[in-house]
């Protein structure tokens, strides 16, 4: 029988979760920082739903700020192991908007682009809806936890 060192497991789940949080914070960028603001000009996408993302510019915002807040929680919990759940919560949350507000701001210096309150106001939507979703899931593993342990 092959027996697996915990360390190892640990660094394969850490890389996973750096390498997740690093592509989604480039996603990022590239979808906040190129020149036109049609997604479907990307050819990334099915047709449907560049037309979807581009129509609906808040719900885009709101989940832009949503898998941005799953992907520097990921970062954070892996990177800041041993921290309670609602202080990882905190941290990913000022990070990510941090970031939104980041890409946001720099819409300013490109052509076709422009800073608009809304979508932070999006992304903080977004991000307080995982956070809300994460708590909920958190909170009775965390109290079977302690009632185990007391």
């Amino acid at each position: 029988m092959i027996r697996r060192s915990k360390n190892g497991d640990g660094m394969i789940f850490k890389f996973a979760a750096t390498g997740f949080g690093l592509a989604v914070l480039a996603c990022i960028a590239v979808l906040a920082w190129m020149p036109s603001p049609d997604v479907r000009d990307l050819h990334v996408f099915p047709i449907a739903w560049g037309v979807w993302l581009d129509t609906w510019d808040f719900e885009r915002n709101m989940i832009g700020g949503g898998v941005l807040q799953v992907a520097v929680l990921a970062l954070v919990a892996v990177w800041l192991q041993g921290r309670a759940v609602f202080k990882l919560t905190g941290i990913a949350s000022v990070i990510s908007l941090a970031v939104f507000a980041l890409a946001e701001s720099v819409q300013v210096f490109l052509p076709r682009r422009s800073f608009d309150l809304m979508d932070i106001g999006a992304a903080v939507l977004g991000i307080s809806i995982v956070n809300a979703v994460l708590l909920v899931i958190a909170l009775p593993i965390v109290g079977l936890l302690a009632f185990r342990k007391g």
